[in-house]
């Protein structure tokens, strides 16, 4: 998805009205319903809680906020939210359409440089994460993170898969793939789709290693 789609411009409207803190899903979640943001509502749904704060701290809120300034500044002055729904589908009518399109397509995607770019000579990171992605990735940061059960995220470099725990990298094998796909029912609806796009991926690596190994044994 796109960096300041409609999810991004509604999170921004209800963290500016200061009726919820962003980090609070269920709060955000009860103030969308209450200002008819349905397609944050049905975003929200999708994803458990770790994912819902990793996808909330990675919107840009303060472009966000200049994007939705220059449609209709009043938006981020009305406390309230008065606007009828009718009125808010004219206003973002190109990111109601576009994200339409883009919500069931919620596959990892791959970043454009590699890990070492980002790690000191001890494998930790430089700076935040979501920082570093948003400074150098050309979509949403949610795009390139895949949240895991226990607290660490999986990202997938130029050169290879990566499991991030706070500052801490290390690189995905077949093993640990293994253990975080069996719990992937832990993960909510969009982010599943997720898994599904790491696991074929690493499907297809597996079954390269094997036809190599066969050619060799073949010319042997």
């Amino acid at each position: 998805m796109k960096k300041g789609n409609i999810l991004d411009i509604c999170m921004t409207i209800i963290k500016n009205s200061e009726f919820s803190d962003v980090g609070k899903k269920s709060s955000v979640e009860h103030w969308a319903k209450e200002f008819n943001f349905y397609e944050l509502v049905q975003w929200i749904e999708g994803l458990n809680t770790e994912e819902y704060l990793w996808y909330a701290y990675s919107v840009n809120y303060e472009e966000v906020e200049r994007k939705v300034y220059n449609k209709h500044p009043k938006l981020l002055k009305d406390r309230s939210f008065s606007i009828k729904r009718k009125q808010f589908e004219i206003i973002f009518s190109k990111e109601l359409s576009e994200f339409k399109k883009e919500m069931n397509d919620q596959e990892l995607c791959q970043l454009d440089f590699k890990l070492d770019t980002m790690v000191d000579e001890e494998r930790r990171l430089k700076k935040k994460l979501i920082h570093e992605i948003a400074e150098r990735a050309e979509g949403h940061v949610f795009n390139y993170v895949l949240p895991l059960w226990d607290g660490s995220i999986l990202v997938w470099f130029y050169d290879n898969f990566y499991i991030i725990k706070k500052d801490e990298v290390s690189t995905l094998n077949g093993e640990s793939w293994n253990k975080y796909y069996t719990q992937k029912e832990r993960s909510g609806k969009w982010v599943k789709q997720k898994y599904e796009s790491v696991h074929e991926y690493m499907r297809f690596s597996v079954l390269l290693v094997s036809d190599k190994n066969r050619s060799k044994a073949y010319i042997r």
